[in-house]
């Protein structure tokens, strides 16, 4: 569609989609009383002069569109609710007053932009000043380049930044622009932190070095997510992705101490340097100062370039005279020592109570989303209470701290990506008070990295735990690959969808892994870059994998077995289309293929007429990932798993050695085939804890060999422990499953008061423990933290445990049981 003349006078359109067409003039719609709904985003249209009449208009979406000027009438027209401009620019109109995201029916943008308007109307105050957005990879100098920028020397002992630093540079002279300065950490870990500064106007300056360059080449890049470094052509697509399409960007060859050192050109494909509308090219040196010159010049080029794309922006005097005041606390607050700062974070009746001092703010709530789109304040309704964050870069510097390696990182890894906020408590997180160490978890959960595991119960006992996608182990660890076995039969998938990108942005996978967590919690299988996932609504399973062709391109392939899985593969097609929107692709579709391939076509052929019928699409219902019933395993067997304590040569290890060995026996030579498998064989200090929990769930049955040695051995009890928290969620599949047998040696066959003597034990281990961690918190180590916390957990719950399974009668004739072969106990497995 071109031309919308044909519709001219017709009096019962109301919804019109014009999205993605060549229309440039919307003359045509003159008159048109009926129309309610208009979408003419990514057209040619500049003018709304002819939809200023439209008494009925209720919904305008005009995204991706440089429009002249917006009628004052139009924008207060009293049957408008709803406004969309997600990467639009007006005239004279600063972009963080539109929408954030594209598609997003959330996003509406019109009160904040008639806030904008009135406030305008009273005072008007121009803004000059440029966002600066320093990427790279870490030791690439940016630190050293933003030094430079604040007229600070050169100092090779300034630590290379970690996670986000933000500083203000104020005009060295008249007509200069402020400089707010974002220097972003480069390692893999904080990227997607990035994304929520990302989309925004600002010039963007992206660092690389040759020698950096060679190492991408050479293939001996480090994986590790601190350390890995990507080439230049990675970082310009994560600008081209990421940011606004038509950003100014300054590739700066850093680190060119010499005119000989300078590369003719940067090494990137002259296609890529040539999407962008505004790009410099300069080599500079922090050390010498070599290019500074080129350098001041580019800057001051793109910040010319957004003030000729964008006009010279203004704003009311009242929200210049709040930003002001907002920059003289944070500034006043980089003075004072780390302690004694005072406005780290605002709450919104303070910041409601200073709009109404100041004067001349309609809308203190339309003025806080400026000042978040601006990046003056980091503001969510979900965290921290509602609170707004001034100094941003006190929370992020805690969030970042998480993984530096001299603090809670190597207690991470050593967990495959798990943690608890004890752990952070405890150290790296010590000095801060509790509040503030939600606010970091809330942080980092939104940030996308970290997602809760498992939920926190106070029965048990049992600490909330998170993931960090990041440092999950690879598809390829022996402990995924156990935990995926029987879970997925890897031929013959129901339905396969493939999205295929250009540039698969790292963030984009642990984006939605964290979607996964999200739902699946403790119930999902997790590794770097994959994930399984059960739906109990539809008996259906889902299996999310990463596949990288290079450094940039690459695709996402999610494959579902099951009926259901047309249901399901919707909620995966939604939570995609989100984040694809989010990660610069915002009109992704996959190809599908599989028995189920045109259902799934059908479905997201529905949802795409829905949304060119004006509406929005109707949302797949949320599935229930749990963990899967044995019943969804693949098994050719029954299964029993065997718990014991082994290894003793005294008298008692070889009478419990006996009765297990003829136990195993008996169950081997049963007539109905019954797979054992025995703690010793299939577990191994330091494995995975959950991948052990999984192949429990796997076996239709869990026998508990409890002797005097099983009840002090930290080996044993945490098996017993966490058979224990995974039955209690479960408490109907328990007697089922579960099968105690308890020896004599135990001791557990007296009075109640014998029995707790297990937990007078444990509890002096608990108490010993976490007195040495508390009086030396720096240098306790990693083994210590989790071994603490092991002993707590048995300290609280074995008195529980232990009468748990002494409830349940069992014969404890063994010697008559192993003549006969175990009767009782087969008979207690193969039943249904």
């Amino acid at each position: 569609m071109s031309d919308l003349e044909p519709l001219r006078g017709l009096t019962s359109l109301q919804n019109l989609n014009c999205r993605y067409t060549e229309v440039s003039d919307l003359g045509p719609l003159r008159g048109l009383s009926s129309l309610q709904y208009l979408d003419c985003s990514i057209t040619q249209v500049s003018e709304l002069e002819a939809v200023v009449d439209l008494q009925n208009l209720q919904t305008l979406k005009c995204e991706n569109l440089k429009i002249s000027e917006l009628p004052r009438k139009l924008l207060f027209s009293k049957n408008l609710q709803n406004l969309y401009l997600h990467d639009s620019s007006i005239r004279d109109v600063p972009e963080e007053v539109f929408s954030s995201s594209s598609g997003d029916f959330s996003d509406n943008c019109l009160p904040s932009l008639r806030a904008h308007i009135l406030d305008l109307e009273v005072e008007a105050i121009s803004i000059n000043s440029v966002k600066i957005l320093v990427l790279g990879n870490g030791g690439v100098g940016k630190t050293q380049l933003c030094r430079h920028l604040a007229a600070e020397p050169f100092d090779p002992t300034v630590p290379s930044t970690h996670g986000i630093a933000l500083r203000t540079i104020t005009p060295s002279s008249e007509g200069d622009a402020t400089y707010y300065l974002w220097d972003f950490g480069g390692q893999d870990i904080y990227h997607s932190a990035h994304t929520l500064f990302m989309r925004t106007a600002a010039v963007f300056v992206v660092l690389w070095t040759p020698e950096q360059e060679a190492m991408v080449a050479s293939d001996n890049n480090n994986d590790d997510p601190l350390e890995r470094l990507h080439p230049l052509t990675y970082w310009l697509e994560y600008v081209r992705t990421l940011g606004r399409p038509d950003s100014p960007v300054v590739v700066v060859q850093s680190q060119c101490d010499a005119p000989g050192q300078a590369a003719a050109v940067p090494p990137v494909d002259a296609g890529l340097l040539e999407s962008f509308g505004c790009l410099s090219v300069c080599n500079f040196s922090a050390r010498t100062g070599r290019g500074a010159a080129s350098l001041k010049e580019a800057l001051a080029d793109a910040n010319a370039y957004l003030r000729d794309r964008d006009g010279i922006s203004s704003i009311g005097k009242g929200r210049h005279l709040v930003w002001q005041q907002l920059e003289a606390w944070r500034q006043a607050d980089q003075l004072l020592p780390t302690q004694q700062r005072l406005h780290r974070t605002l709450s919104q009746q303070d910041f409601t109570r200073l709009c109404e001092q100041t004067g001349g703010v309609s809308s203190p709530e339309a003025l806080l989303r400026f000042l978040h789109n601006k990046g003056v304040v980091f503001h969510s309704p979900d965290l921290f209470h509602d609170r707004i964050i001034l100094d941003q870069s006190w929370a992020l510097d805690a969030v970042y701290a998480v993984f530096d390696r001299g603090s809670t990182y190597p207690l991470i890894t050593d967990n495959d990506g798990r943690l608890r906020t004890s752990w952070l408590a405890a150290s790296v997180w010590r000095d801060y008070e509790p509040e503030a160490q939600r606010l970091f978890l809330s942080l980092m959960c939104t940030c996308g990295i970290v997602f809760p595991y498992c939920q926190a119960d106070a029965a048990l006992g049992q600490e909330a735990e998170y993931l960090a996608p990041d440092l999950l182990p690879p598809r390829s660890s022996p402990q995924v690959i156990r935990q995926l076995r029987g879970r997925w039969q890897g031929s013959d998938p129901s339905l396969t969808l493939t999205y295929t990108y250009s540039f698969l942005h790292g963030g984009l996978v642990r984006a939605l892994l964290c979607d996964l967590g999200d739902h699946a919690g403790d119930g999902g299988v997790y590794w770097r870059y994959g994930a399984w996932v059960y739906d109990a609504r539809q008996g259906c399973i889902a299996l999310l994998e990463q596949q990288m062709e290079n450094d940039r391109a690459g695709s996402i392939t999610i494959r579902f077995q099951g009926d259901g899985s047309t249901e399901l593969a919707d909620w995966f097609q939604q939570c995609l289309a989100e984040r694809n929107r989010q990660f610069g692709y915002a009109d992704l579709q996959p190809t599908s293929s599989g028995p189920l391939a045109s259902q799934a076509l059908a479905s997201e052929k529905r949802q795409r007429l829905d949304r060119s019928d004006g509406g929005e699409a109707s949302a797949a219902p949320p599935p229930e990932l749990v963990p899967a019933p044995v019943e969804a395993f693949h098994k050719t067997r029954r299964e029993v798993f065997i718990s014991y304590a082994w290894g003793d040569d005294s008298p008692e290890g070889k009478e419990r050695q006996r009765i297990v060995d003829r136990l195993v026996e008996a169950l081997r030579k049963n007539p109905e085939p019954i797979e054992v498998r025995i703690d010793r064989e299939v577990m191994r200090p330091g494995d995975l804890i959950s991948a052990f929990m999984d192949r429990l769930a796997v076996a239709d049955r869990v026998i508990v060999v409890i002797s005097a040695k099983y009840l002090r051995s930290e080996y044993c009890m945490r098996e017993l422990f966490m058979l224990y928290q995974n039955c209690r969620k479960k408490a109907g599949d328990f007697h089922r499953r579960i099968i105690p047998v308890i020896l004599p040696d135990a001791g557990l066959s007296g009075s109640t008061a014998t029995r707790f003597k297990p937990v007078l034990y444990w509890k002096k281990e608990a108490k010993e423990l976490q007195a040495i961690v508390a009086a030396n918190p720096l240098e306790v180590g990693t083994s210590m933290h989790k071994k603490c916390r092991l002993i707590s957990d048995l300290a609280l719950n074995t008195s529980d445990m232990i009468e748990y399974l002494y409830d349940q009668l069992q014969p404890r004739d063994y010697d008559r049981q192993m003549e006969e072969s175990f009767p009782e106990l087969c008979e207690q497995i193969l039943a249904d």
